[in-house]
């Protein structure tokens, strides 16, 4: 008994075939988890800029100054997340400054 090995499997095509199935995978399913998650910690880390940027303008500015006050927040996160490399536009920052005022003086009862 004598086994012929002379014949070749060409696998070629099966390994082209698992490199399209991955590289689809990748583009389909981890980038976009990766983006997503990405987005979800710079909007942690935006959101905390705004808490400690409130807090720093309660304290520095007269409670009459609620424009200065804002400005000033608007200024150190626009300021942070430029260091970071992080875009994130005006209307955003304004609106996560809001939020977390509003989310600070309903923690206080209204006494801000």
């Amino acid at each position: 008994m004598t086994a012929d090995f002379t014949q070749v499997i060409d696998l070629t095509k099966v390994i082209v075939a698992v490199m399209v199935i991955c590289s689809s995978f990748i583009t389909a399913f981890a980038i976009p988890w990766i983006k997503s998650k990405t987005n979800i910690s710079q909007r942690e880390l935006l959101v905390a800029l705004a808490k400690t940027a409130v807090y720093a303008a309660q304290q520095i500015y007269d409670a009459t100054d609620g424009a200065k006050k804002k400005q000033y927040a608007f200024n150190q996160i626009k300021q942070a997340l430029d260091a970071r490399n992080i875009y994130v536009n005006d209307v955003e920052i304004s609106e996560t400054i809001e939020s977390v005022l509003k989310e600070i003086k309903t923690e206080l009862n209204g006494v801000w």
